[in-house]
């Protein structure tokens, strides 16, 4: 049987080498989430947009809000990182029903004795009041990360592992 020894210190890793792996990481991170409004949806498409706010535009039938880098959820996306974390996917200014957009779920809506005036079908429509209803949203995960994002982040840290090393040789001689 062989064995082996190692001996003497390593340099203690400065916050400067995390800071800079948890900057990287962070941003990869973003720009994952970010492709994922690109694409509407990864690894699956999101379910499109019904009835008539399906003609309102947006990237493949998804809400305009949503679809695409352009849109504003994906606009308010953020990244945060220091030297003991990374982030990304933070809502960077509130914006309302993100978190149903994001899991799903059913909208209460309360009702409202408001005007309104709609384009249905290429056609103006005006209705006043509506009365309470629920409204189902599908799921449209965003805040997720694919199998291969998990395998970069980790080569993110291990190339600025080997980049500090080999930067501090002889402190380690």
């Amino acid at each position: 049987m062989m064995t082996a020894e190692v001996t003497g210190s390593f340099p203690v890793l400065d916050n400067d080498w995390l800071t800079g792996a948890f900057e990287r990481a962070s941003q990869y991170m973003l720009e994952s989430i970010l492709k994922n409004f690109e694409q509407g949806g990864r690894p699956n498409s999101w379910e499109p947009k019904k009835g008539s706010f399906a003609e309102s535009g947006g990237v493949a039938g998804i809400p305009s809000f949503l679809g695409g880098p352009g849109g504003s959820i994906a606009q308010a996306m953020g990244k945060n990182f220091g030297n003991d974390y990374a982030e990304a996917g933070e809502i960077t200014r509130f914006l309302p029903y993100v978190d149903i957009h994001n899991d799903g779920g059913t909208i209460n809506h309360p009702g409202s004795d408001k005007f309104q005036v709609f384009q249905i079908g290429g056609k103006w429509v005006s209705k006043h009041g509506t009365p309470p209803h629920e409204i189902p949203m599908p799921q449209r995960e965003f805040i997720l990360f694919q199998d291969e994002d998990y395998l970069e982040i980790d080569k993110i840290f291990r190339n600025y592992a080997v980049e500090y090393f080999d930067s501090h040789r002889q402190e380690i001689a």
